[in-house]
């Protein structure tokens, strides 16, 4: 990336090392294992306890006014800010996750307060597209991903996008096969056309219970073609979600998206996945709740956190429960 004189990998790297160093980070381990849905897709499960200890905000009591939620964007701690882009006039900042559960995890986030769940504009996806060449350049994979509205897993209103480097998430284990799921949706030979007789068709993949799109990016594709490619996804999930029957031209519309969604992409392609709720029940094996699993953009990843020793176990035991989970937490693809 010509932004930095240092490699984006060592730019990250090191002041990650420094913030564990200075005790600026909260670095969580895991457990991990590799489940299969009935179709045998397969899943990362990361069982992480620390997600319980993770600050929240405190309720307020009914006669009390509301407590505003600080922006941790807003003013960036000076020992997790990595670099200002692009240089002369930047746009954006690249800052580290405080609680990393995955190595090297940072933050993509717009200088000025934007809303996260407005559409992305072209400068966001392209500041991500270039962090996804400058990462692969150096021979390694970068994921980034997106979560937009109350069912996406989204944390905070401040936009931003956020990234995981594929060889942290794919850990030690070289028994654990697993890819990012990310790769077998853009490489599907499946498609599906869009309402109109000259648009798109998105790639889908028929073993993945909810509904999802994608396209592929080129390695010729221009920067502001990577616009236009997430508006076609967005454009068509609209439709999808908003009057699958009924409408017969794209959806198009600004500002405001008017659904959740997690977007997902890699340098070869964007995958969108229109959400319907947060999380769904884990169920152990005398069918009591154990848990709720819920997912944001990892999800595209093929990616699941869960908090407690009852989900992990449950869905280690009962891993084609996912079926239901994944049917549950999006839109279903027979819609579709």
């Amino acid at each position: 990336m010509q932004e930095h004189d240092v490699p984006l990998h060592d730019l990250v790297s090191r002041k990650y090392e420094a913030g564990i160093a200075a005790q600026k980070l909260s670095f969580s381990p895991t457990e991990l294992a590799i489940i299969h849905t009935a179709s045998s897709l397969p899943f990362q499960l990361r069982y992480c306890p620390s997600l319980n200890k993770k600050p929240v905000q405190k309720r307020a009591a009914s006669n009390e006014p509301v407590e505003k939620k600080v922006d941790p964007f807003a003013d960036p701690d000076p020992d997790l800010l990595i670099d200002k882009i692009p240089r002369g006039a930047p746009s954006h900042f690249l800052v580290l996750n405080k609680y990393p559960i995955i190595k090297n995890h940072f933050i993509l986030a717009t200088v000025i307060d934007k809303p996260q769940t407005y559409l992305l504009e072209l400068d966001d996806l392209l500041q991500t597209y270039k962090l996804l060449r400058s990462w692969s350049s150096e021979g390694r994979r970068l994921y980034a991903f997106f979560n937009s509205g109350p069912f996406s897993g989204a944390s905070q209103p401040h936009r931003h996008l956020q990234f995981l480097p594929v060889e942290s998430m794919d850990g030690d284990d070289s028994q654990l096969a697993w890819a990012p799921l990310i790769d077998s949706i853009i490489a599907s030979p499946v498609e599906k056309a869009g309402k109109l007789a000259h648009a798109a068709r998105f790639k889908v993949l028929p073993s993945l219970p909810c509904s999802h799109f994608g396209l592929p990016i080129s390695e010729d594709c221009s920067f502001g073609n990577i616009y236009h490619v997430y508006r076609r996804l967005i454009n068509h999930c609209g439709d999808q979600v908003q009057s699958p029957e009924t409408t017969n031209s794209p959806s198009s519309f600004d500002g405001p998206v008017p659904f959740s969604y997690n977007l997902g992409m890699v340098e070869g392609g964007m995958v969108i996945c229109p959400r319907s709720n947060e999380g769904a029940p884990t169920l152990d094996a005398n069918g009591t709740v154990a848990g709720t699993a819920c997912f944001n953009g990892t999800l595209l990843a093929g990616t699941l956190m869960v908090k407690n020793q009852e989900e992990w176990d449950a869905l280690k035991r009962n891993p084609t429960q996912m079926d239901d989970i994944l049917y549950s937490i999006g839109v279903p693809s027979t819609s579709s």
